[in-house]
Order: structure tokens, then sequence, then C-alpha cells
């Protein structure tokens, strides 16, 4: 048995719940034969559950200790199982999952890391046709919430559908974390509502868009794109948009079609 203290250096929190756990594996529906990506296995909870479905795992592991400790066992148990070395927020995750069908995605997100491999996850050029992730739960709500819809929403919720499937208590890690978790789904969609083409530069709209989200849309919108007023309640209205909603209140069709007309109407050099 493997005692190994989590690295806040890494945002380590191990679950320990097995109720947790379950409903995080029930989530992933699998199948014999799937094949599985996992990001930041810890000490295999939830990878042993994978293997043991028969599903083909591949997981991308920072911590050496982990990697020669509870992960060389589970790779010895289970042939399936291909560990690799590597921070999953500096790689390419296509240079470790073979392009030749679909595959899920799983993961316990390090708090100080999440977004950036989510995205980097969500926006490759063969992303997961399903993926269940741990997060935190402001960043969740950021992602999910209904008439709430925070900066990160348009972003994955342009290629995927989002919901939130259960909140977790901090109980449930070991350390124990300062905030409450999130579990949620995101589904790729067969057709992105963006051209991926111009994902960064819709990202960076975004960003840009929610530069003052406590002001009404159009303020934020002249404020984050540098348009004069005037210029921004006009791209809102050729959108059919509603210049004095706040950002917040917008959804993911209409931001898609405030960033297609902005293309057209004023440019993408100013995203630059």
């Amino acid at each position: 048995m493997y005692s190994h203290k989590a690295k806040k250096s890494l945002g380590q929190h191990f679950i320990h719940d097995r109720r947790v756990i379950n409903r995080i594996i029930d989530s992933l529906k699998l199948e014999a034969e799937d094949k599985v990506l996992e990001i930041g296995p810890g000490k295999g909870q939830l990878s042993r559950n994978i293997l043991s479905a028969g599903a083909e795992l591949t997981a991308i592991e920072i911590d050496r200790y982990l990697i020669d400790g509870p992960l060389k066992e589970l790779s010895h148990e289970f042939k399936q199982f291909t560990l690799h070395e590597a921070d999953a927020a500096d790689v390419d995750p296509n240079e470790f999952m073979i392009n030749d069908g679909p595959y899920k995605f799983v993961s316990n997100l390090p708090y100080n890391s999440a977004t950036k491999i989510l995205r980097n996850i969500m926006f490759q050029e063969h992303p997961p046709m399903l993926s269940v992730v741990m997060l935190q739960k402001e960043v969740a709500d950021n992602i999910v919430s209904d008439g709430n819809l925070g900066i990160l929403g348009p972003i994955f919720q342009s290629v995927a559908f989002c919901r939130r499937l259960f909140n977790v208590k901090r109980t449930a890690f070991k350390p124990v974390p300062k905030v409450t978790s999130t579990v949620i789904e995101l589904k790729i969609r067969e057709q992105p509502l963006i051209d991926l083409t111009n994902k960064n530069d819709f990202i960076d709209f975004i960003i840009k868009a929610f530069s003052a989200p406590r002001k009404q849309l159009h303020n934020s919108l002249s404020i984050g794109l540098d348009l004069d007023l005037e210029s921004s309640r006009l791209l809102l209205e050729v959108s059919e948009v509603n210049h004095t909603l706040r950002p917040e209140k917008l959804s993911v069709t209409e931001w898609v079609r405030i960033f297609n007309e902005y293309k057209k109407t004023v440019g993408l050099n100013l995203l630059k």
C-alpha cells in the first residue's frame, strides 16, 4: 500500500469516496474495448474501474512517485493500460491517442490548470466524443449555468453540449480542498457552432467581450473590442441581440452570431 503526500504545487486532491468514483464511472457509459484518455490518474482510483470494465486506457501523469508506485502496479495488472509521463497542461493530447476512432475523456482536473487542459482537449483536431470531468464548482458554473453563462460558457459550448452531472463534497478528497467540486459532461458537437480554423480568434473575442461583465453588453463590447458605442450598438443590432443585456445573459448561439457579424463588419485584425 502506497502512502503518498499530495503535492500542493500540482493541485493534487485524491478521490477516496467510493460513491463518487462509481458515479463518475457510470457517467462514462463504458463498454468493452472503449478507448479512454485520463489525465492525472493519481493513485488510479478511476483507472482501475475503467480497466476492469475492459476499456483501453491511456493516462498522462506528471508525478514520478505515482508513476513508479500504484500506477506501475496497474500497468503490470492490465495489458490495455498505457501510461505516459508528461505535463498535460503543455502537451498535445493527440500525441498520446490513436486518431483512428472515437474515444472518451475523464479527469479529476487539477484546480490550478483545469481550464487550460480542458481547452487543449476540446479544441484539438481529434476531440473526445464524451468527456466527464471534475472541476472547481465555480468553474463548472461558469461553463454550464443556464441564464448566467460565464466567460467559459460560450467557449466550450461552441464545440460541445455541456451539462452538470453532480456536485462533490470537499470531504470526498484527501487532502480536503477548500472548495466544492462539480462533475460535468461534455458531448462533442458533430458540427461545431464555429469554424474551428477561427477557434483562437473566437476565444479571444469572447475574452475581450467579457471585459466589463457588470455593464450592459454594448458597453462591454466597446471597452473590450475598442469600439465606439455607436459601432457597438450597430454590431448588436445586425446580430439581433439586445444591447442592454449583460454578457452573462446571452446564449452561445447569440455569441456566435455576434462573432460572425464582427468578422464581417469590423474585422478580426482588432482581436490581435
